[in-house]
């Protein structure tokens, strides 16, 4: 998302931030689009724990969290970004039909901490 883009997702509030638990995580929020052929992008951003031994950091905690979207009626699945090793996932999608799209944030890896991520859209 640019910053104009982000700028106006704060502006109208299409954002949502919180901690996933240790373990096993699934969180669903939901985007409204108010008409079919819109163009949607979400991003979900999200922190890899870094450790530290003495004085020394350590790499980033390999952390994978995935996000989904699903269509308003049918629940079928439209967009789906899990990529190993790097904090950000992003879909970009038309939506086919008005409605309220189901986003599910789910952590993949569940050996991990605790992680505070951020999901933001922007519909075009």
């Amino acid at each position: 998302i640019s910053s104009a883009n982000a700028f106006e997702a704060i502006t109208n509030e299409n954002y949502y931030m919180d901690y996933s638990s240790s373990g096993a995580y699934t969180k669903t929020i939901y985007v409204q689009v108010g008409e079919a052929n819109k163009r949607v992008r979400i991003s979900l951003a999200y922190n890899m724990p870094i450790t530290k031994s003495g004085t020394t950091y350590n790499n980033p905690t390999i952390e994978r969290m995935s996000l989904q979207v699903y269509h308003p009626t049918t629940n079928a699945l439209i967009a789906s970004s899990s990529v190993d090793n790097y904090a950000l996932q992003i879909v970009d999608f038309t939506a086919p039909v008005a409605g309220t799209y189901n986003v599910v944030i789910s952590k993949v890896n569940t050996n991990t901490g605790i992680n505070q991520y951020g999901v933001a859209w922007h519909i075009y």
